[in-house]
């Protein structure tokens, strides 16, 4: 070893040195990562924003409509209504009333009102509203409704640049249009434009032609109480008219109209209340209109589905299920019968004929008269809200057939009080006789009528379950179930003309429910079907214009289908929805066409008997008389008849069954058997059995006992019959009770 030269040392690496070392190098990589993803994310943000600006532009903005058209406005096209065979019915501004009118010529009150009601910050914002578009969005978030939010600008801008359409596509156009339209127009040119375009119901296009048609009167001569009402109308004219809906509806939009305009200072509070207590004396409707309250039912049907504007000014055919004939003849039994029961204090009827099977409306006569505006004859009750009385009662009678209970069942009808949860007062039922009769069959109670049976069997099946079971059948207007309690079962619950036919349908149908309309089908203007009843087949009917057009449509689908077994024909598929089923909805109208089950409370020969065909039927009659019902079906036909007055004064001597309405439907009924093809029986479903009953032993019937044929599901039935010793043994354990 070389001890003269020094030894070299290789300094050793501290370990916690080289650890910081290693976490700072792996912290300098982890800084050009995110460097890296940041700019990552930047270039990927700006090519998604140009994605969503082309976007936008491409499929939203491209072919944006120029606010300069507005001054080229051209009227749409007319709108036709036909019945069934075709014939016109009524044409939605076939001959536009339109005067126009100078923005110095409307006067201030007319102005303020539309503001009010319609944009409140008309004059201040740039075409669009911050907040209509934030009450807009929570509603198309919420509710799904893309309508809504829209200034007086956007409303101008929809009714006359674009398409009808309820897409987010067409809200936006609307917005940038509205935008472009306040920088080149002024807000007095804007307001001109939209109260001289914008529909008010009926023919009257613009303010002017409006107060010519309901006051009769020049925009000069207008009061405000009458401009308030005007004011109203664009938002829903079907709603708010006084010519198609209660006036009270009308009334309560001209009350918001004006509270808006007191609230933002337009009106004093003497102004306020003047106008609230002045009474509107309508101009009398002169229109050509065939079957009124029908045409304004199906118009009713068409907005709800298509919007206003498509409706009023699309250029639509819409073909209906009115049977001309049968309208014709209903019209003439209802105001008959009215005339003839006046001196017991009645003053309007009403009257609906259906096709269970279809849900077609054939026939809709909604007052005795619709032009006598004394009496509110505009008014249709087929659509108005009534209590039903004991017509309601097979609804709880099919829920307790669905719960378990059979024609058999036994019910007591005595005596009971109940005591109401927070009253004062008990409920303490009573028959429509003023009598008890001890224990009665399931049949029996429905049959007779009888309210404690009812009220009884509504006890234990629950009111909740009711409202529920209702709402299946076809009653929509059941909407707040607290409010109701055992008394729902006798007809406290209001529902319409229109429910109650689709409920009555549904048993009709053995259990099917299908939904009543007014609407076969409806073609656009270029001839493209929109909508059409599918459980209908044109092919089938008497030749009509709606025929023809169904085999040429159907020859053209053949010439150009490769498949001929593709060729859609109308009613092949029929959507219908089960909701009970057929035993129980047999049941129901076994019991309703047993002339013996109702002549403990009717008498064997009342007008509900018919003989010649199978009809089941209800009456039901309210408290004090003011409501008086007769509904009745069989397999082809459901007839709904009403009588009373529309202010509710209660009527006299209108005895269910005798007179009143179940003269209405007897005679409906009369010309349907004589005019039309009806099943001489109800169809028997065929998972259901028939047999002879002794109601003594719930057994089969014997010699010594056979109460009739009893109705069960297959494999239900009784298995034994009754027998003299089973008899005995009954009445003597019935004969002990009583002495004990």
């Amino acid at each position: 070893m070389d001890r003269g030269k020094k030894r070299k040392y290789t300094k050793r690496k501290n370990k916690k040195t080289t650890l910081i070392a290693f976490v700072q190098g792996i912290f300098a990589y982890e800084i050009r990562i995110r460097l890296i993803s940041f700019k990552t994310l930047v270039a990927i943000l700006v090519i998604s924003a140009f994605y969503v600006v082309s976007s936008l532009y491409f499929y939203v903005l491209k072919d944006l409509p120029s606010p300069n058209q507005l001054a080229k406005y051209d009227p749409k096209q007319t709108t036709t209504i036909y019945d069934r065979k075709g014939n016109i019915l009524y044409r939605i501004y076939s001959d536009e009333d339109r005067i126009i009118a100078k923005i110095e010529d409307i006067p201030q009150d007319v102005i303020n009102a539309t503001t009010a009601i319609e944009d409140q910050t008309f004059y201040t914002h740039k075409g669009i509203s911050i907040r209509g578009i934030t009450r807009a969005a929570k509603s198309t978030l919420l509710d799904k409704d893309l309508e809504g939010g829209s200034t007086i600008t956007q409303q101008l801008v929809k009714n006359t640049l674009l398409t009808p359409e309820r897409t987010w596509e067409r809200k936006v156009k609307e917005a940038v249009v509205a935008i472009e339209v306040e920088r080149r127009y002024s807000k007095s040119e804007i307001l001109e434009m939209y109260l001289n375009r914008i529909p008010y119901g009926g023919t009257a296009y613009g303010i002017r032609a409006a107060a010519k048609r309901y006051f009769g009167k020049d925009l000069s001569e207008l009061l405000l109480s009458e401009a308030a009402y005007l004011a109203g109308l664009p938002a829903a004219p079907s709603k708010y008219s006084p010519f198609i809906a209660d006036k009270s509806i009308g009334k309560a939009r001209q009350q918001e109209v004006l509270s808006r305009m007191y609230a933002l200072g337009y009106i004093s509070k003497t102004q306020l209340d003047e106008a609230l207590n002045q009474d509107l004396t309508f101009q009398t409707q002169t229109e050509y209109i065939k079957a009124p309250h029908f045409v304004n039912y199906v118009i009713s049907q068409l907005e709800q589905n298509y919007g206003q504007s498509l409706v009023k000014q699309g250029g639509l055919d819409v073909f209906t299920s009115l049977d001309p004939e049968l309208q014709a003849s209903l019209e003439n039994i209802v105001s008959k019968n009215v005339e003839n029961l006046q001196k017991y204090g009645t003053s309007n009827g009403a009257s609906i004929i259906t096709n269970p099977n279809t849900g077609e409306i054939l026939a809709m006569v909604g007052s005795a008269d619709y032009f006598d505006l004394k009496n509110d004859g505009n008014v249709n009750i087929a659509t108005s809200l009534r209590q039903p009385g004991s017509s309601i009662k097979p609804v709880t009678y099919a829920l307790a057939l669905e719960s378990g209970y059979t024609e058999l069942s036994k019910i007591a009808d005595t005596p009971i009080v109940y005591a109401i949860p927070g009253a004062k007062y008990k409920y303490a039922p009573v028959n429509y006789d003023g009598k008890f009769h001890g224990n009665v069959t399931l049949k029996n109670a429905l049959g007779s009528s009888y309210n404690i049976p009812a009220v009884k069997l509504l006890d234990s099946l629950g009111v909740a379950n009711l409202v529920e079971f209702a709402k299946k059948l076809g009653i929509t207007t059941w909407t707040e179930p607290e409010r109701y309690g055992l008394s729902l079962t006798l007809g406290a619950g209001e529902v319409t003309m229109i429910d109650m036919a689709t409920v009555y349908g549904t048993f009709a149908n053995l259990g099917y429910k299908k939904q009543v309309t007014g609407i076969l089908k409806v073609y656009d203007s270029y001839g493209n079907v929109m909508e059409e009843n599918s459980c209908v087949s044109f092919l089938d009917g008497a030749p009509s214009i709606l025929t023809k057009r169904a085999i040429i449509e159907t020859k053209a689908t053949a010439s150009t289908e490769q498949n001929p077994s593709n060729i859609k024909i109308l009613g092949a598929k029929c959507e219908r929805l089960k909701v009970i089923s057929s035993a129980t909805a047999y049941t129901i109208g076994n019991i309703l066409s047993d002339n013996k089950a109702r002549t403990p409370a009717f008498g064997p020969s009342s007008s509900l008997n018919v003989t010649s065909k199978e009809f089941a039927v209800k009456t039901g009659t309210t408290t004090s008389v003011r409501d008086n019902w007769a509904i009745g079906y069989s397999n082809d036909f459901v007839v709904v008849s009403w009588l009373g007055n529309n202010d509710n004064k209660p009527m006299k001597n209108i005895v269910s069954g005798y007179r009143g309405a179940s003269e209405i439907w007897r005679q409906a009924v009369d010309y349907l058997i004589a005019n039309r093809k009806v099943k001489d029986k109800l169809i028997k479903p065929d998972d259901i059995v028939e047999v002879d009953i002794c109601e003594l032993t719930g057994t089969l019937a014997c010699k010594e006992c056979n109460n009739g044929r009893m109705i069960f599901n297959k494999g239900l039935e009784p298995k034994i019959k009754c027998s003299e010793s089973m008899i005995k043994k009954i009445v003597g354990n019935t004969e002990e009770k009583k002495e004990g």
